[in-house]
């Protein structure tokens, strides 16, 4: 048989009839393997625990201001400059601090594995697929609660304009 790097399936499982050429980066995997889900389990709690902070928040700013007699459509585009409120900034650092998290978590599994000597192009792909994975799965999470954030600043930024315009 030649030596060569082995087939693998999108999940990683071995080709059949392929020669194992891996020994030492089983061990490596399940660590790396555990440490993504403890991650994993830390940003869902993270992510669920500003989600309630968030809903809170726009709770109690919508029972402290009345509403406006009538607001702008969703779809219309103002050119005033919207000022975001402090809790945005902060639920905005939070994003950050876990994408910084991520990438550094992503980078340490690189080290790890690319200074391996007895890993192969097989190690690295899995690593990709793993990485990939981790975005796949939190990216839009992410994306969706700055999306509803923004929306619900712009929303009580728009209450607060129309309630400062003067009557007419």
């Amino acid at each position: 048989m030649s030596r060569g790097p082995r087939l693998v399936t999108r999940g990683g499982a071995v080709v059949p009839g392929q020669p194992s050429t891996e020994r030492h980066s089983e061990p490596h995997k399940q660590r790396a393997s555990d440490e993504i889900e403890s991650l994993l389990a830390q940003l869902e709690q993270t992510q669920s625990a500003l989600v309630k902070q968030l809903r809170d928040t726009a709770a109690s700013a919508q029972a402290a201001a009345p509403p406006p007699p009538h607001s702008a459509p969703a779809g219309v585009k103002t050119s005033d400059k919207l000022q975001i409120p402090a809790l945005s900034k902060s639920v905005l650092h939070e994003i950050n601090r876990q994408l910084r998290d991520m990438q550094k978590f992503a980078e340490s599994q690189h080290q790890l594995f690319s200074g391996q000597p007895s890993v192969d192009a097989l190690s690295q792909d899995h690593l990709n697929v793993v990485i990939d994975k981790v975005v796949e799965r939190y990216l839009p999470g992410l994306r969706r609660l700055l999306r509803e954030k923004i929306a619900d600043a712009v929303e009580l930024e728009r209450q607060r304009l129309a309630a400062e315009k003067p009557r007419r």
